[in-house]
């Protein structure tokens, strides 16, 4: 969606904040490291099929990683440190970027479940406690 040009990366993380978690996704990253990202990123995509859907995000975070931008740890990641807290405007087209934030969640969710044969409630149960959200992806 960033890199299509329908917003930018504050712009998301703002959406993120406001509809689905308490934290945005690029500030996620930057906080837990752009180079534990990409390895986390690279072996979950392993033996997906779509890897093609990753893509991008590898290729943006290889980018930044080789550039020596890590995210808090390196003071440059997606953001640079301290963030400017600007308030964000939010992007014209809002209600279809966050609608397809939602079906991305659910479909990785539902994908995650099915991998570790978790059943749904269990898995809506680990999901609620890790993300700290009151409720899950299959509510």
């Amino acid at each position: 969606i960033v890199q299509a040009g329908n917003c930018s990366y504050l712009e998301m993380d703002h959406l993120v904040r406001n509809n689905i978690f308490e934290f945005g996704v690029f500030d996620f990253c930057d906080s837990v490291g752009l180079d534990t990202m990409l390895t986390s990123i690279r072996n979950y995509t392993r033996g997906y099929p779509h890897k093609d859907y990753y893509s991008g995000f590898i290729t943006t975070l290889s980018e930044l990683v080789s550039s020596g931008r890590l995210g808090i740890k390196s003071q440059e990641g997606f953001f640079k440190y301290p963030i400017d807290v600007t308030p964000v405007e939010e992007p014209l087209n809002t209600s279809e970027i966050v609608e397809h934030l939602l079906q991305t969640w659910l479909s990785a969710s539902k994908r995650f479940t099915a991998l570790v044969h978790l059943p749904i409630d269990d898995a809506n149960h680990a999901i609620r406690e890790y993300f700290n959200i009151e409720k899950g992806p299959f509510e």
